[in-house]
């Protein structure tokens, strides 16, 4: 019996005998409510409470079940995307230099303290109050007072860029396994 194409999805011909049963069974094996995505491959869920079918595991790095066993053949374990924000695979180069992305790989950081050469170029004032009568300055005179004289501190930083997130929204990564 011939199929098509894509999902290989048998059609009778005239004159085909027809397992009506068997050829349904197929056709439901092979299309699933969210149209041809492949075993593997990855769908972004807005909803909460996990996976919507029973052909879609949780990306959350637990074990593929032994009732999987064509996701099982590809990986022992689901990818855990738990918190973290997708970036596609390859090299990309940007103001801050160019960056190497390979499929699996992870990093980033929520949070970070900025260290020195990440600040931007900049100084600081300060005023600094004295009395006269505590300092020999040329051309004080006598009889005390005081002088105020502004004052900077050195430079300091050199304005590396550093990590931020973007504004982001919450999704449940799911792998169809079946």
């Amino acid at each position: 019996m011939p199929t098509t194409p894509l999902n290989q999805i048998p059609y009778p011909l005239p004159g085909d005998a027809a397992d009506v049963p068997a050829d349904i069974k197929r056709v439901a094996d092979r299309l699933d409510s969210f149209g041809y995505v492949p075993i593997g491959g990855i769908i972004l869920w807005p909803l909460p409470g996990g996976s919507p079918s029973p052909n879609f595991l949780v990306c959350d790095g637990a074990p593929v079940p032994a009732g999987f066993p064509l996701l099982l053949a590809k990986m022992a374990n689901t990818p855990n995307t738990q918190g973290l924000f997708p970036i596609g695979a390859g090299t990309r180069s940007g103001s801050g230099g160019s960056y190497n992305y390979s499929t699996g790989t992870t990093g980033g950081f929520e949070k970070i303290t900025l260290a020195l050469g990440e600040l931007p170029a900049h100084h600081h004032s300060y005023t600094d109050y004295f009395p006269l009568d505590n300092y020999n300055t040329p051309g004080s005179g006598a009889g005390g007072g005081s002088q105020n004289a502004i004052r900077q501190t050195g430079d300091a930083g050199s304005g590396q860029a550093h990590e931020n997130r973007p504004p982001w929204f919450v999704f449940t990564f799911l792998i169809r396994a079946a």
